[in-house]
């Protein structure tokens, strides 16, 4: 019975002493929170102790600067001494106040934007010169294109009739005629022709329009270098005074074009009096060199005499009999009919030196006809005719630097980064004319956008400095600021109206020197009461789990003192037991 009393104890106590320790673990790591709960309120504190707000440096008209917070109202208003800056969404359009929007879309021009503001003090008028097209031009011309229509063609009035025969002298020709060798062919109807043709070629190698090479020289037979092919014609005959009139001539002959003119089976009259006969139809113009070619003038050129005089002298130096030492009078033999009416040709019309009949052309009427087109002319009125037309020019403003303000953002809205300058100038009457007065002035401008390029921003954020600072910081929003420019000393880009003006920029709200960032007291304050409040309450909890740790430790002392004590106990009388029984 006092075993199982024992026992039973035992078990309570273990049960207490496992209770204490969980309840012991419990306020341990509640300890431990309250350590983390410290942090985060020294973090609080310290972020509101770094904490910042946006400023703007407002100044009144003594020029003393005051600090205000930050909104959107407060950008937008105007101010004298104050910058003007405006702010853009992510879709690049300006945010706007709900009356400068309204402003906007209720009117059409710069104008009456600016009566909206109580601004405009007048207008002035200037005049253009309107030029317009006469209508009685108009039909003058139709009648002059009829006219032009109606001229005479002298190419309609031509008629021709055979003139005089005439010569046409050539200083080749001239010089091949007075090579001995040339007389003997016209008189003999030799084959002597072919020593003039070595005399117009002159010494050296030459290739024929077919590709094959033969040299010209002085006669020697036994010489392979002048005499290739071993025939007996390619000597030239030239005297030394023949040869020097020879070399004169004969560079022409590569650049004048041999004949183009039909002439097959004619005979030619020379000028004394004996005739050639001719066999040739212009047709091998095309072969020597480059082909035959209709210039614009309606001339027509072809190959050159060189290049034919190489190629008939190959093509019929077979038929030359020769020249034997057992005969030197021997000229060539008697030359074949065809071969002579070539050969001529080439001589009498390629070379240049043959007889024609001049043609006399006439147009007979067409001066008359012509003088009488003439007369008939239609006269040519005044193009254009002029007037004048007056337009509004200017607006008189009474306030510079607003009108100034409100027309930078006039333009902005009617989607323009630019706007004129509101100016001190000469007054003006309605016809233009300067009057001794002075007034302050900027340009008339129609409003040209088809579509809203502004958006009107909701009036709970347009005066919350909190949401325009977190906007700023987090690139929500992005901001511009009107600036002076002139183009003419600056090199910026030329104003829509005249050279000096004002121009949008962008610009980071940091970069701004009348937007500040100043400590936030009222956060800091608040900060820190919050900051000692949690500290006194993390305190007082600490302390109370240091009591009831205390508490729990005593109780387990005491608990574990019995606790070993009747399990000494329960010891001995297991042994006593086992002694008894043994």
């Amino acid at each position: 019975m006092g075993m199982s009393a024992s026992q039973a104890r035992l078990l309570s106590i273990t049960g207490r002493l496992t209770n204490n320790e969980f309840r012991a673990q419990i306020l341990t790591n509640a300890k431990m929170r309250l350590s983390t709960q410290t942090a985060q309120a020294t973090k609080a504190y310290n972020e509101a102790l770094d904490s910042e707000l946006l400023m703007f440096m407002n100044y009144d008209d003594d020029g003393e600067a005051a600090k205000v917070p930050l909104t959107h109202t407060l950008l937008s208003e105007y101010a004298p001494l104050k910058n003007q800056y405006i702010l853009r969404n992510p879709g690049n359009k300006v945010l706007t106040t709900n009356i400068d929007a309204k402003n906007f879309v209720e009117t059409d021009n710069l104008l009456d934007f600016l009566k909206r503001y109580d601004l405009v003090e007048g207008v002035e008028y200037s005049s253009k010169r309107i030029y317009e097209i006469n209508p009685e031009w108009e039909d003058w011309k139709k009648d002059y294109e009829v006219w032009v229509s109606e001229k005479p063609n002298k190419d309609d009035y031509r008629e021709v009739t055979p003139g005089e025969t005439v010569f046409v002298d050539n200083e080749v020709y001239n010089a091949s005629r007075l090579i001995e060798c040339f007389n003997y062919s016209l008189n003999y109807n030799y084959r002597c022709y072919m020593h003039v043709l070595v005399a117009l070629i002159g010494y050296g190698e030459h290739t024929t329009s077919d590709g094959i090479t033969y040299k010209t020289g002085q006669c020697n037979f036994t010489d392979p270098d002048w005499n290739p092919y071993g025939v007996k014609w390619n000597w030239n005959t030239c005297s030394t005074d023949e040869e020097l009139i020879m070399r004169s001539t004969r560079e022409s002959l590569k650049t004048d074009p041999v004949s183009t003119e039909v002439v097959d089976g004619t005979t030619v009259t020379r000028k004394e009096g004996r005739t050639v006969p001719c066999r040739g139809d212009g047709s091998d113009a095309a072969q020597y060199n480059h082909p035959l070619v209709i210039n614009d003038d309606g001339t027509r050129s072809g190959g050159y005499c060189y290049q034919k005089a190489v190629d008939l002298l190959w093509k019929y130096h077979e038929n030359y009999q020769g020249w034997n030492t057992s005969n030197p009078s021997s000229v060539g033999g008697t030359a074949s009919t065809e071969e002579l009416e070539e050969n001529w040709y080439f001589f009498e019309y390629d070379l240049g030196e043959f007889s024609t009949t001049e043609e006399i052309v006439s147009y007979p009427g067409y001066d008359e006809d012509y003088e009488d087109w003439k007369k008939r002319e239609p006269k040519e009125p005044e193009k254009n005719k002029m007037h004048t037309e007056e337009y509004l020019s200017d607006i008189i403003v009474n306030d510079q630097d607003k009108a100034q303000w409100y027309t930078n953002l006039w333009h902005l809205l009617n989607d323009s980064d630019t706007a004129n300058k509101v100016e001190w100038k000469h007054l003006k009457t309605s016809w233009g004319e300067l009057t001794p007065e002075y007034g302050y002035k900027v340009s008339y401008k129609e409003k040209t956008v088809k579509q809203d390029m502004f958006e009107v921003l909701d009036s709970n954020l347009s005066d919350n400095a909190e949401w325009l600072q977190f906007a700023l910081e987090h690139g929500i929003v992005s901001m511009e600021r009107a600036t002076f420019k002139n183009p003419s000393e600056d090199g910026q880009k030329v104003m829509e109206e005249t050279s000096i003006g004002h121009a949008w920029k962008s610009i980071i709200y940091t970069e701004a020197t009348d937007i500040v960032a100043v400590p936030d007291e009222e956060a800091v304050t608040k900060a820190e009461v919050e900051y000692k409040k949690q500290l006194k309450k993390i305190k007082a909890e600490d302390k109370k789990y240091d009591t009831d740790l205390k508490k729990l430790d005593t109780e387990h002392n005491a608990l574990q003192t019995e606790y070993n004590a009747i399990k000494e106990t329960i010891d001995k009388n297991v042994q006593r037991s086992f002694k008894m029984f043994s």
